[in-house]
């Protein structure tokens, strides 16, 4: 093998390197593959639940009104985290409310 042949495999392994990130990049990729559960935020009248990495509000629930704005993806769609699926407290969380509004109605 030639110095020329050599220095271009080189420069294509160098190539392929910079197309993959650095060992940072590839942390945090890793990082947010790992689901995390949504942070609650609430107030006596309304309740985000909020991405754990950027904080985007991805489901705003209110006691009076409308009882639910948004939805919890898989993925936050701005910055890319895994969000856990705890549908097992919202599902409660929502039942409960439903229940209060029907028994308060009677």
């Amino acid at each position: 093998m030639t110095n020329r042949e050599a220095y271009e495999r080189d420069c294509n392994e160098l190539e392929q390197y910079h197309k993959i990130g650095t060992v940072e990049e590839c942390r945090e990729a890793v990082e947010k593959q790992k689901a995390k559960k949504c942070i609650i935020d609430s107030c006596p009248d309304h309740t985000h639940y909020k991405c754990p990495s950027c904080g985007k509000i991805h489901l705003s629930r209110y006691k009076h009104g409308i009882p639910s704005l948004g939805r919890i993806p898989r993925f936050c769609d701005h910055c890319g985290q895994a969000i856990a699926e705890n549908w097992r407290e919202w599902k409660n969380d929502i039942y409960h409310t439903v229940q209060r509004r029907r028994n308060s109605n009677d």
